[in-house]
């Protein structure tokens, strides 16, 4: 009895060596991802004024404008989102990122409530990372705009990820108000939350 106890307990008295390899992304991003939260971040405001965004439903990665200035003397941010692209917008009932075989497919879900269909606007963008570990940057050219993104996930152990926020370049914002110019006044940043669908 006691060769059968020891032959069961040699395995136990040596360590065991960990052994890791960097997480593919198919296994952690693989599905689709929607939309859940858009912060605009104001860093910095190197100007006498409140500040404000003109939507906390949709931003695009492109500068803000001043759109117009409200009776309290805050300033209102805009931007161009139709005319960015799809890979550059966000918005909370539309975008939906999808990652695909280290392909990511970007596109906006538009119902037509009359018709009862959906027409997607989409693209397809070369995933830019074939091991992807916390704060690795994004980047990539479509249409021959950049677009960069800080990338963090939720992973933990084996399980998949099911957060991912996108944390966009830095925007500066002039300001001209009469003969008076303000450059980098104001000084701003996206952050984008997704969750797995």
């Amino acid at each position: 009895m006691k060769k059968i106890l020891v032959i069961f307990l040699i395995p136990f008295l040596f360590g065991c060596e960990k052994y890791e390899l960097p997480t593919n992304p198919q296994s952690q991003l693989n599905g689709r991802w929607d939309v859940v939260k858009i912060k605009v971040v104001i860093d910095k405001v190197n100007f006498n004024s409140h500040v404000t965004v003109l939507s906390e439903t949709e931003a695009a990665v492109t500068n803000f404008y001043i759109k117009r200035i409200l009776n309290d003397s805050t300033l209102l941010l805009g931007q161009d989102f139709n005319n960015t692209s799809v890979d550059r917008r966000f918005d909370l009932d539309k975008t939906t990122w999808s990652f695909e075989n280290y392909q990511l497919r970007i596109y906006e879900n538009n119902q037509n409530v009359v018709k009862g269909t959906s027409i997607d606007n989409y693209i397809f963008v070369k995933f830019p990372c074939n091991y992807c570990k916390e704060n690795t940057v994004l980047e990539w050219d479509y249409l021959g705009n950049k677009t960069r993104y800080t990338f963090e996930t939720d992973t933990y152990g084996a399980m998949p990820a099911n957060k991912l926020v996108l944390t966009s370049q830095t925007f500066y914002t002039n300001i001209k108000l009469g003969s008076n110019e303000y450059d980098k006044a104001i000084v701003s940043h996206l952050e984008i939350t997704l969750h797995r669908k």
